[in-house]
């Protein structure tokens, strides 16, 4: 047999998909195949990728195979599983577990109290003269308007005005610390990107996983 060239025989493995509630299940007929020839491997794209390669009984030829399955984002990459025994190579796809919110009841059927009222007669009469106003009830000053109505009046706009200016001063001071955190996020961010390409722990390309292949 020496001298003859080596030849490669391609393999196609019948294959099945089982979907479970919680996991998925893909069955690959890998007869004659050992677990030291098979390997199983995931990258964090969703591509899964399983192969197989063993010598034949000529000692020349060669078996392999290669199939790719495209996983969606609801399956679980870090916990896939996979058994040979009988011939078939069991390849478990856990799908991620859904977080649900937790329901709040609200009691529609709640008292909400009733708005005290008043007579007519005293919310007519409810307005009195500010503290500090040199006025007596009924009597008019020299525009024929009580003083009080427009010391009243001057202190209405006075707190609006404050109050606007409060609200400009606080969302000035919001967006400047909105900016700072965004600006220090970012020099942060491209800081550690710089160090860990430097060190090496960038790897270009999609990173592979290897599962471990159990046998019975």
């Amino acid at each position: 047999m020496q001298g003859e060239k080596e030849r490669i025989v391609d393999f196609e493995p019948l294959v099945k998909w089982d979907k479970g509630e919680e996991s998925d299940t893909i069955e690959l007929h890998v007869g004659g195949f050992r677990k030291g020839q098979l390997r199983v491997q995931v990258n964090n794209l969703g591509t899964l990728l399983v192969t197989g390669e063993r010598q034949l009984e000529d000692k020349i030829s060669w078996s392999r195979f290669r199939r790719e399955f495209k996983l969606e984002k609801e399956y679980c990459l870090h916990s896939i599983r996979a058994k040979l025994g009988n011939g078939v190579l069991h390849i478990v796809v856990p799908r991620k577990l859904e977080v649900k919110s937790p329901i709040r009841l609200v009691n529609s059927q709640q008292a909400v109290p009733a708005e005290k009222t008043e007579p007519a007669d005293r919310k007519e009469n409810n307005h009195q003269p500010l503290a500090g106003v040199n006025h007596q009830p009924g009597e008019p000053d020299q525009t024929g308007t009580g003083s009080y109505e427009r010391e009243r009046v001057w202190m209405n706009g006075a707190c609006w005005r404050l109050q606007f200016v409060s609200r400009r001063r606080v969302l000035q001071i919001s967006v400047a610390v909105l900016a700072a955190a965004v600006t220090g996020t970012g020099i942060y961010l491209a800081s550690k990107y710089l160090l860990d390409h430097r060190n090496g722990l960038i790897m270009p390309g999609p990173t592979q996983y290897t599962t471990a292949i159990q046998q019975n």
